[in-house]
């Protein structure tokens, strides 16, 4: 029989962790779960602007990445609960609606920035017209379209 040489406290931190980290996956697993059984429940484009963030003490708890999705998330809420209630014999007596906005890394949803050649193509047409007011809003859209606005014709 060989010999365990872990040291005592590593062997203490591991069983202390154990639990503790065991709870946890289980925790995040069923939130997973929850949250892939509450976007098939509400389809897009709802889902991918609202997650399940928690459950506990019989209410459900989302997260909105809007006030506009939170309100729609508020019109769904009772039916989404009661889905997931009867799918996991939950019983969710309340719901409760975050508006969390995405973390500033995440991608913009605005226009994307035209393309070089599209602004370009933009201030070229600009330069071929008569019209100053035609002219403006054509340079107006190619400074729109640019990184840092500017441009001209």
């Amino acid at each position: 029989m060989s010999r365990d040489t872990t040291p005592t406290h590593w062997r203490r931190a591991a069983g202390l962790l154990g639990g503790g980290l065991e709870r946890l996956v289980r925790r995040a697993r069923r939130l997973e779960a929850l949250q892939r059984e509450a976007a098939a429940h509400l389809g897009l484009p709802l889902a991918a602007h609202v997650r399940v963030a928690d459950v506990r003490e019989g209410t459900l708890v989302l997260l909105a990445d809007g006030p506009a999705w939170a309100a729609r998330a508020r019109f769904h809420a009772r039916g989404l609960a009661a889905h997931l209630g009867r799918r996991f014999g939950l019983r969710l007596t309340r719901t409760r609606v975050r508006v969390v906005p995405p973390p500033p890394d995440a991608p913009r949803r605005g226009r994307p920035p035209l393309p070089p050649a599209a602004r370009e193509a933009l201030l070229g047409a600009a330069r071929g017209v008569s019209d100053p007011d035609l002219r403006a809003a054509l340079c107006r859209l190619a400074r729109r379209g640019s990184k840092n606005g500017a441009g001209g014709a």
